[in-house]
């Protein structure tokens, strides 16, 4: 009797396990799209909200692709963490910048706003990780 429920404890587990590990499934993230997935899927949420022309629909896709593609590269040689942590500081302030030559005063107001919400969402969804022990 004892093997029978060590049995099905184990496979509880493994079971357990093995679907822990799948990670979010299509619905969810975009962690696992392809970049111009991503990247298309962020530019319609941003032309909804800022009333993007077509034409700073197509600047804004090219630019987040080529930022994209350029921070992968340079992530990719990062050391570690607090080299990883400065070349994304680096490529976000790079990118608002050749953002603010696409959009126009108010469109670059509400584009910072939705950042800090957007920042603000995430540290209270993250318990705010900064500054609480060292995981490097």
């Amino acid at each position: 009797m004892k093997k029978v429920i060590g049995a099905i404890a184990v496979g509880i587990f493994l079971s357990t396990f093995a679907y822990a590990q799948q990670g979010p499934g299509p619905e969810r993230g975009t962690r696992n799209m392809p970049p111009e997935e991503r990247v298309a899927k962020m530019v319609a949420h941003m032309s909804e909200k800022l009333s993007l022309t077509d034409e700073q629909k197509d600047k804004f896709t090219a630019i987040h692709l080529a930022h994209f593609e350029e921070s992968r590269k340079l992530l990719a040689a990062a050391e570690n963490r607090e080299e990883g942590r400065e070349i994304r500081a680096e490529q976000e302030l790079a990118l608002e910048s050749e953002l603010a030559a696409v959009l126009d005063d108010t469109q670059m107001v509400q584009y910072r706003e939705m950042k800090e919400k957007r920042q603000e969402h995430r540290s209270r969804r993250h318990g705010h990780r900064k500054g609480h022990g060292s995981r490097s």
